[in-house]
């Protein structure tokens, strides 16, 4: 070997090895799961729908969980496991979500029998065996009822009415969206018939499609004539208790919507941009994992979120998962490769022209048909669906008529991360590895947050069935990449439905996810709890943190910044002595190696052009 390149070696070892700032250590860890039954097999099975939200009283330590027919009653053992006390089914009522508030169960609906008529349910909370669960009143809201919240003082609800287009005999109906806020009298008990309800329609926004357009806010079906208040797709519903407002995510559409609880009035609809791409791997006939830079577009278009207020700032955290639309006659979807070429504006990077026709580049990424064009009907930009990311927006002070303020997306982590950690549940659909590139990659579901020992982390559920977690101490824009937890579906052979036999998986399509912290946690530690739609399980999990030295945003970083820079400095610099460009790309692997060690992403590094190139020495901090 040449003494040149000895001593770079050595230089990278020592660059790899220095010690560096002390982070936080967080593990997530196997306590117990239950495996629930589905309705139409009255036993556990593969992605049959036994459970997808679950819901958890402090007092009496029992879990309720719900699905498409059927919900349970568990309760938190002694010993940490679960027991199962109550499986009711109930054919054609598909159950959405679940919440405990004081000493009710509210739950809400779906009719599959008839759409038009949805639900939410209140019940006492479970008590025995001989007096289980008594219905106290059921309160009819909009069209498809998806997701609700029950304020602390449990006396308002607010439900996110779905609405989406279905078929009633050979009509397609497409009815308009609600959020329905229902209402009970203080200091009484909950009757029947008590409940004041106002349904809150979005009318008063269909005047306003440009503006809303400009902000992001995507209007998807324009085929029928109909009105945006139609085209609304409210999903998923959280409350800041403080400022008396809920925020109503509506998926397909990308935008959130913003809620005055005092005069039960949408105040406003705020777009969510688009995210400009870099890395990604777009493709399910690729042969593999193949993450790489392209100039598209992707609407966030999330599914959960969770309202919390941190250093001083009111936040929304977004699963941006991504959702199309389609029904009878209508798909909003189109192949890369079945754009037409002469359809591309003079936008559109001549690469990615190149790649459209390619499978194993951009032919098999699912684009919109109708984003993106211009006046004449060519693209001068492509768009995709989901951000492949969880997302942090500011709420404090949003301004009418522009996107919500983006605080920090988390990139292309959730690809890089599992390629690396759990290259088995890399972007996996069942039981296809790499399935899901060519359609929303990750997919993130699921996404809840709390306060351990003065950080905020923020746990994130992906489809393929594992966990990301994520911290922010008083940098809010700077939220840190924890760990990812794969444990809950092994690299083990053999398809899901055997591995469900074998009871080896526990958290594929991780629905909804509880964060507890010790104080209200049935083992007397912080405890994730996860109910998973493709396993039909609930699972606990510990969340232990271990002691932390430093505030955490960035530090470490910093010293991994001060190294790279005295690496990226020596090879600069050999790099002109010996001008050998094979021996000095050799070295650069070498440092994206170290790189790694330090626990930093590819995502980082690509910013510290010594890695990427032996012709520029630029750093930037990122």
């Amino acid at each position: 070997m040449d003494k040149n390149a000895v001593i770079i070696s050595l230089a990278i070892v020592a660059f790899a090895t220095t010690p560096c700032a002390v982070q936080a250590k967080v593990e997530l860890s196997h306590i117990s799961t239950v495996y629930l039954p589905a309705e139409a097999e009255r036993r556990p099975a593969f992605d049959k729908g036994a459970v997808e939200k679950l819901a958890y009283d402090v007092n009496t330590k029992i879990i309720y969980a719900v699905g498409q027919e059927v919900f349970h009653v568990l309760r938190v053992q002694p010993s940490n496991t679960l027991e199962v006390l109550l499986t009711r089914y109930e054919t054609d009522a598909d159950f959405t979500d679940v919440q405990v508030c004081g000493n009710h169960v509210f739950i809400c609906l779906r009719n599959f029998s008839d759409q038009s008529k949805g639900s939410v349910r209140i019940y006492k909370n479970y008590q025995t065996a001989s007096d289980p669960f008594q219905l106290v009143d059921e309160v009819a809201v909009g069209t498809q009822p998806d997701n609700l919240y029950v304020r602390e003082n449990c006396r308002t609800i607010v439900v996110a009415a779905e609405a989406k287009p279905y078929v009633s005999g050979s009509s397609l109906v497409d009815p308009e969206s609600e959020v329905t806020v229902i209402n009970f009298p203080a200091n009484s008990a909950y009757t029947k018939d008590q409940a004041a309800v106002k349904n809150l329609r979005f009318n008063a926004f269909n005047d306003r499609v440009g503006e809303l357009q400009s902000t992001g806010v995507r209007f998807v079906d324009t085929t029928r004539n109909n009105k945006l208040s139609n085209d609304l797709e409210p999903e998923y519903v959280a409350i800041d208790e403080a400022s008396n407002k809920a925020y109503v995510v509506l998926q397909e559409n990308n935008a959130v919507a913003e809620v005055n609880l005092e005069t039960d009035n949408i105040t406003n609809i705020y777009g969510l941009g688009y995210k400009q791409w870099g890395k990604f791997d777009p493709s399910d006939r690729d042969g593999g994992i193949h993450i790489q830079e392209w100039p598209i577009r992707a609407w966030y278009s999330p599914d959960s979120i969770a309202f919390y207020q941190w250093e001083g700032r009111k936040l929304l955290f977004t699963a941006s998962e991504g959702s199309t639309k389609e029904y009878q006659n209508f798909d909003e979807k189109i192949r890369g490769a079945d754009i037409d070429q002469s359809s591309l504006g003079d936008g559109i990077p001549e690469n990615v022209k190149s790649a459209l026709n390619n499978e194993t580049k951009l032919g098999r990424l699912q684009f919109s048909k109708f984003d993106g064009k211009d006046q004449n009907g060519k693209y001068n930009a492509l768009y995709t669906f989901g951000a492949r990311s969880f997302s942090i927006w500011d709420v404090s002070n949003p301004t009418d008529g522009q996107a919500l303020p983006l605080v920090f997306d988390s990139g292309s982590q959730f690809e890089e991360r599992s390629a690396s950690q759990c290259p088995h549940l890399f972007n996996r659909d069942d039981d296809v590895v790499d399935g899901r590139s060519d359609s929303k990659g990750p997919t993130p579901e699921s996404i809840t947050v709390g306060e351990i020992d003065g950080r905020l982390y923020i746990f994130i559920g992906n489809k393929p069935g594992y966990i990301f977690v994520y911290s922010l101490g008083s940098d809010v824009s700077q939220a840190r990449f924890e760990t990812i937890f794969c444990d809950g579906t092994p690299n083990e052979s053999g398809t899901m439905e055997q591995l469900l036999a074998d009871r080896k998986i526990y958290a594929v399509y991780p629905e909804d996810l509880g964060f507890f912290p010790a104080s209200q946690s049935p083992t007397g530690r912080p405890v994730l709890m996860v109910a998973a739609e493709g396993s039909g399980s609930v699972t606990l999990l510990n969340v232990d943190v271990k002691a932390d030295d430093n505030d955490g945003d960035g530090s470490t970083i910093l010293d991994a910044s001060l190294m790279l820079i005295l690496f990226c400095t020596i090879i600069h610099l050999w790099s002109d002595m010996i001008g050998n460009n094979q021996q000095v790309a050799n070295i650069l692997t070498q440092g994206r190696v170290a790189v790694q060690y330090l626990g930093l992403s590819d995502d980082w590094t690509s910013g510290h052009r010594c890695l990427e190139s032996d012709e520029v020495l630029r750093i930037s901090y990122n």
